[in-house]
């Protein structure tokens, strides 16, 4: 039986503002990540952050416990703000540095993104992120061409492609 949860109780369990990580329910040390990254504080330059990130990923992740051909089979992906201004590099022309929007500004531009790539004339500013998975599995479906963009546009993005086409070459 599921408990109505209140919204002190699940404002407790979030990230701080602008400090978004994907977790998966298996992923190791959750409660420790959630920590660590309580501690960040003040919002940083979008690649310092994600240094940060990866560092407490990699920790969480017991990195150092591993050997160096395990530790080499993985790959730490910091989404900074979020995936969705991946999402918004895709779609958008010109290419910004998408990585550094946050607030109602990624809001307007990812739902803007997402209602022209649907027929939809855009309508900012958006209350919220309607992200339901099939939208999103609509727009990525319509706009994988534009994956030159999202590396142009999004550093981590662009240094998590290199990590994978090295380790796909190998």
């Amino acid at each position: 039986k599921r408990r109505a949860t209140t919204k002190k109780s699940q404002k407790s369990r979030l990230c701080p503002p602008k400090t978004h990580i994907l977790l998966t329910a298996a992923s190791p040390g959750k409660a420790q990540i959630r920590r660590e990254v309580s501690k960040l504080g003040v919002p940083l330059e979008p690649n310092h952050r994600a240094d940060e990130i990866r560092q407490i990923l990699e920790t969480s992740s017991r990195f150092v416990d591993m050997t160096h051909a395990d530790v080499q089979r993985h790959i730490v992906t910091p989404a900074v703000e979020s995936t969705e201004a991946w999402c918004i590099a895709a779609h958008r022309t010109p290419v910004i540095n998408c990585e550094t929007l946050s607030g109602q500004a990624m809001i307007d531009e990812f739902m803007s993104a997402l209602e022209i790539s649907e027929g939809t004339p855009a309508n900012p500013p958006y209350a919220n992120v309607n992200k339901s998975v099939e939208r999103r599995k609509r727009f990525c479906e319509k706009h994988a061409n534009g994956s030159a963009r999202i590396i142009a546009a999004c550093p981590q993005f662009s240094a998590t492609h290199d990590r994978l086409t090295r380790v796909t070459q190998t």
